[in-house]
């Protein structure tokens, strides 16, 4: 079996891109190769700044024939008096055969034209020809470009070439004038700027480009640098800690093809900054490895990964000084940024951090809904409001209020402006230094504002204030982008939305308030910005949350129709009501499948069908309460029955709230089992509801409805769970 070798070499793409690029080029061409019906292929998949490289093994020389069987038009259309019509003609026409090959058959529509198509195989060159092209047009970016005149073709950095063998073959296709062949290159400064490859053997591929400083595989790169790394905190006396460095590793990984580590310093001076500044010139701007000590300290060094490899045709001390030169140029473009972070940082703290402020005014949020300050005071206004309906003490709402009032003032200081990443972390810096007033919860709040990422609970911090001001901020943002019709479409979410929501419902989840309630406030503290209709909105948050709930839950262990059952009417009550309550229908369902099925019998026996629908278009009220004294007498065959199943609903009524309102739901199904199964089925069995009579039947009604609902408001809508013969374990 032939093997493939593909490159895709492009101009230097930005590290952030790399992965995602290669990634899709992987799913596009593994499929597209497999559907082709070239085989079980294996694919490994390489990649620096400056090229993609796949290598496949299990390539099929061709695919396999295909064989079709076409159905066509009715014999009766087709041939009249033994003769084709025109209909057989066609049929035969469009397909590449002759009227002849057509064949009759019996089917369960009666007899029928059939014609059998035969499909040769290609060879796998001519398939991957055509594969090629399209799995590399498929493949985006975030942000890309046209480079050739007259040609919308977009691709991050222009592509120069293409390197496509099947073993030793070229395999030739066009695509936009780009270059197709056996050429490759070595490093961009360093390497010869071709190299022809003969045979698609990675192995030989790989060496021949490390001969030419490229080193393909990513993996072996990262393992260069780490090394390196280690050895110079270890020369510090300092043990590496890859855990400290976010995704920095990777990054730089993905910027150099042949990496060398350069040590550099900076004036100790610029220590006294906040550590978060530090770190955030190095990382952030230039890509350095900071020297932290195992106590979170920083020293005056950092690491910095350079793409000029040790030449192997110069002398040990001319690749020294090479090295030497890049890091004092580092030094140098290092010293420069924390002196401009010095300089901003000097100056931000010539005010206190709540001087900023009014400032917000000038700084617009959404051109629709106002400026930061216009946010900042429905934050104020909502974290007031809603302290209390979480649960939490008059101290702990005033400390939120405060933290909602600074948690954007930092987003006018020059320090974020040069600095975006740091949003929340120089709020709670300016806090403690300029505000030595401002409590720790409120500065932790401030910081965590701007950074979900980092959990509402820290070492020292009840993370209270921080949990009020993120679900503020989370039900401002809802509310407020649903009133101007910003809600995500299909896979568009710019506002971030769904994670909002889903955060707000974590932090919900254990909480003893109603999110409706919630909303209500969100919309008051919005109304007097923009015109929307509150009851409008409310209903479609709810909705979007109710959504969002249920790929949560149905991801897990419940049951969808379980699922769909409690939030039905969950969305109206506490959501820390929903697991618990599934957790119940999971336990009652596993336990014992006949009293589970019998149950969801029970209740759905009682829901109001046609016969309420009747009524209610007749404009009579369903949904109120049966009055005993219009049944017929208990002496009557079907009063008897009638009264009884009252008598019995309300005193269940009772003791069935009484459970579900102490989460004891397990119990409570069994209860209403146990009480209500065999006086439903009599009843239903005894007394025709649908009777002439309006009034006993608007009551008959009433009872049944009201049984139905006290479950369903309760528990869980049993209309949604499939019967015995739809049910399915997850």
């Amino acid at each position: 079996m032939p093997n493939l070798l593909l490159e895709i070499y492009n101009e230097e793409i930005p590290a952030g891109y790399i992965n995602s690029i290669s990634g899709g080029l992987y799913i596009s061409l593994d499929t597209k190769i497999k559907w082709a019906g070239l085989g079980q292929i294996d694919i490994d998949s390489f990649s620096t700044p400056r090229r993609f490289n796949f290598f496949v093994e299990g390539i099929s020389d061709r695919a396999e024939d295909k064989f079709e069987e076409i159905f066509g038009p009715p014999e009766k259309a087709a041939f009249k008096d033994g003769k084709p019509t025109k209909a057989a003609e066609g049929f035969a026409r469009k397909n590449g055969k002759s009227v002849d090959d057509i064949e009759i058959r019996d089917t369960d529509k009666g007899r029928y034209c059939f014609l059998k198509v035969e499909e040769k195989g290609r060879t796998a060159k001519e398939i991957l020809a055509e594969i090629i092209p399209q799995a590399i047009a498929e493949v985006g970016a975030p942000k890309s470009m046209t480079w050739i005149p007259g040609n919308k073709f977009a691709w991050p950095r222009p592509i120069r070439h293409i390197l496509a063998l099947l073993d030793d073959e070229v395999i030739e296709f066009d695509f936009h004038g780009i270059p197709v062949g056996r050429i490759t290159r070595g490093h961009p400064f360093h390497g010869r700027r071709e190299i022809e490859i003969e045979k698609a053997d990675i192995d030989k591929f790989k060496e021949e480009l490390e001969k030419e400083y490229v080193i393909l595989d990513s993996e072996e790169r990262k393992k260069k640098i780490k090394g390196e790394l280690e050895r110079v905190f270890k020369k510090e006396g300092i043990v590496f800690d890859e855990n400290k460095l976010g995704t920095l590793l990777d990054e730089v990984t993905n910027l150099v093809e042949w990496p060398e580590v350069v040590v550099g310093e900076f004036d100790e001076e610029f220590l006294e900054l906040p550590k978060e500044i530090v770190q955030a010139a190095m990382m952030e701007h230039q890509r350095y490895f900071p020297v932290e000590k195992e106590d979170g300290t920083l020293i005056n060094k950092f690491v910095t990964v350079s793409n000029r490899p040790q030449l192997k045709d110069e002398t040990v001390e001319r690749n020294a000084y090479y090295l030497q030169t890049i890091g004092v140029g580092n030094e140098r473009v290092i010293r420069a940024r924390l002196a401009d972070a010095k300089f901003f940082y000097d100056e931000d703290r010539g005010k206190k951090l709540e001087d900023y402020v009014p400032e917000l005014a000038g700084m617009v949020y959404h051109a629709k809904l106002g400026s930061n300050l216009d946010k900042v005071n429905r934050l104020v206004e909502l974290c007031g409001k809603i302290g209390p309906m979480l649960g939490y003490d008059k101290n702990h709402t005033e400390l939120a209020e405060r933290a909602a009032f600074l948690c954007r003032a930092d987003l006018v200081t020059q320090m974020v402006g040069e600095f975006p990443s740091l949003q929340g972390v120089i709020g709670s810096i300016y806090a403690k230094e300029i505000a030595k007033e401002e409590e720790p919860e409120v500065r932790w709040a401030i910081k965590r504002y701007h950074n979900y990422n980092v959990h509402h609970y820290a070492p020292g911090f009840s993370g209270v204030v921080a949990n009020i001001l993120s679900t503020a901020d989370r039900l401002d943002t809802l509310v407020a982008f649903f009133a101007i019709g910003e809600e995500p479409k299909g896979n568009q979410d710019p506002y971030a939305l769904r994670r909002a929501v889903l955060g707000l419902l974590d932090s919900l989840e254990n909480k003893n308030v109603e999110p409706a309630k919630l909303l209500v406030e969100a919309t008051g503290a919005l109304i007097n910005s923009v015109e929307f209709r509150p009851d409008e909105v409310i209903q479609n948050v709810l909705r979007f949350m109710r959504d969002r709930l249920y790929v949560k839950y149905t991801s897990q262990v419940y049951l969808p129709d379980h699922v769909r059952s409690v939030l039905e009417r969950g969305m109206k009550y506490p959501l820390n009501r929903i697991r618990p309550k599934l957790k119940a229908l999971r336990n009652l369902y596993k336990k014992n499948k006949s009293d589970w099925f019998d149950l969801v019998k029970s209740v759905q026996r009682c829901r109001p069908g046609k016969i309420a629908k009747d009524l209610e278009e007749k404009g009579l009220d369903v949904n109120a309460s049966p009055d005993p004294g219009k049944f017929k007498p208990e002496d009557d065959e079907e009063g008897k029955y009638e009264h009884k199943l009252y008598r019995l609903f309300k005193e269940v009524e009772k003791r069935f709230i009484e459970l579900t309102d102490n989460r004891e739901y397990v119990e409570a199904g069994n209860y209403f089992l146990e009480k209500m199964k065999d006086p439903i089925n009599e009843f239903y069995d005894k007394v025709f509801v649908n009777v002439e009579n309006p009034e006993l039947r608007l009551n008959r009604v009433r009872l049944t409805g009201a049984i139905y609902e006290l479950f369903a408001e309760n528990f869980a809508d049993m209309a949604e769970i499939a019967g015995p013969e739809k049910t399915s374990e997850q």
